[in-house]
């Protein structure tokens, strides 16, 4: 880091706005296996002891087990994979966690922008990869949005309906000098998740669920929730779960 006049650090590397974003996301877990694209990262890990890093034995089960934490903790799980056949070693993860509507933000390394559609040594799209099993992916080419990005990513993860958040970030970008953006700083207007069902939707579920001929042993309760249903602004889901219970 250099010292600006004020004698506070102004100038921070890549990897070293990533870790402080993280921090400054109440991130103390990291689930992840290192490789190539994301030295810089790791060696920005080893300087602090705020984030504990869990290492995997594949990229694999680092998405599992941050979706894992992420439902007994309700936080957001974090993963760091490295390029290529690290960010496609965590597609399975990532579509599970999607449709099963769990927190995740996966650190995906990339090589140097300027390599980017060259077919350099374990390059690959991880953002055309990854966006049917996404809320949202980014691929950072500038240190200046890395921050925002960050932050945006976690605000993205959680709200609405919770997902997972790819951030691609090419090797040179964490490794050039930048300055951070705290999270206060970052205007979270361009995502307005949708969280209010679409009342004529409802209504029609409701009638034909009213209009079943046969109710069974259920009925009164059935008449219960469909009331709810209709009370509601939207928000529940109904589901027969796997043992038809």
């Amino acid at each position: 880091m250099a010292n600006g006049k004020n004698g506070k650090s102004d100038s921070m590397s890549g990897a070293e706005i990533l870790v402080k974003a993280l921090t400054d996301q109440g991130v103390t877990k990291i689930f992840g296996y290192p490789g190539g694209a994301v030295l810089p990262l790791y060696d920005a890990l080893h300087q602090q002891n705020a984030i504990r890093h869990i290492l995997v034995r594949q990229e694999g089960g680092a998405v599992h087990g941050a979706e894992g934490y992420a439902r007994s903790t309700g936080e957001v799980g974090v993963v760091l994979v490295t390029s290529g056949p690290g960010a496609t070693n965590a597609v399975t993860g990532l579509t599970d966690a999607m449709m099963d509507s769990i927190p995740l933000v996966c650190i995906t390394g990339q090589v140097p922008t300027h390599l980017i559609g060259n077919d350099a040594f374990q390059e690959c799209d991880t953002t055309g990869i990854t966006r049917p099993c996404t809320k949202h992916n980014y691929l950072v080419k500038k240190v200046e949005d890395l921050a925002r990005v960050v932050h945006e990513a976690f605000h993205v993860a959680r709200s609405g309906r919770p997902g997972p958040v790819v951030i691609d970030l090419p090797k040179d970008v964490a490794m050039a000098a930048g300055l951070y953006t705290p999270p206060e700083k970052v205007d979270y207007n361009n995502y307005v998740p949708q969280v209010k069902g679409d009342k004529a939707a409802i209504k029609k579920a409701v009638a034909l669920l009213a209009g079943a001929k046969f109710r069974g042993e259920f009925e009164d309760r059935l008449k219960a929730i469909l009331k709810e249903v209709q009370d509601s602004d939207g928000r529940i889901i109904m589901f027969i779960d796997e043992l038809h219970t």
